[in-house]
């Protein structure tokens, strides 16, 4: 789960607490791995999640 409410509720019902960009980068790397940059606009902010090429570690990684 993710959002304000979740940190309350996720223990409720079994789930598990995410927090947001993490959840948005971690779907976006998964499910479109070409993916250079993500917006995301939400109700209360945006965010803008740019994926970079780590050449110590050949992995991708998150500027915000």
């Amino acid at each position: 789960m993710t959002g304000s409410g979740a940190t309350s509720l996720a223990p409720l019902i079994g789930a598990r607490f995410v927090q947001e960009v993490n959840a948005v980068a971690t779907a976006v790397e998964k499910l479109h791995p070409n993916a250079q940059s993500v917006v995301e606009l939400g109700g209360q902010d945006a965010k803008v999640i740019v994926f970079k090429e780590n050449p110590g570690i050949g992995k991708r990684a998150l500027t915000l």
